[in-house]
């Protein structure tokens, strides 16, 4: 009966692994700043900034909140280029989790767009 019970332990275990999953998105910019008039641009290799992450996770995660504290990495940034969003869900809500990891920069670095 003993095996019978750790096996069953282990079942568990991996059901609660399997069950939980995540998915990546890609987001061209996201941002707490101006961006009226900006041109946002195709590679980020010119820009002031770099790369960070951020994570908010819980029963009321935000994608704001893994923004904001992605961006408290660098105290200059407002903007977050070319960002990768994580979400991952769980079979326990407080696994639940959202993620950020993207180029920081400030919005002001950014070049005007060209009027027609």
């Amino acid at each position: 009966m003993n095996i019978f019970r750790k096996k069953l332990t282990l079942l568990a275990l991996f059901a609660v692994v399997a069950i939980s999953c995540s998915t990546t998105q890609r987001v061209s910019v996201l941002s707490f700043g101006n961006l009226e008039g900006k041109q946002i641009p195709d590679s980020t290799e010119k820009l002031t900034g770099g790369s960070v992450e951020g994570e908010n996770c819980g029963f009321a995660y935000s994608l704001a909140l893994a923004v904001h504290q992605a961006l408290q990495k660098l105290p200059q940034a407002d903007t977050l280029l070319n960002a990768d969003v994580t979400h991952k869900t769980g079979i326990f809500v407080v696994s639940n989790c959202i993620s950020v990891k993207g180029f920081a920069t400030n919005s002001a670095n950014l070049k005007e767009e060209k009027k027609k």
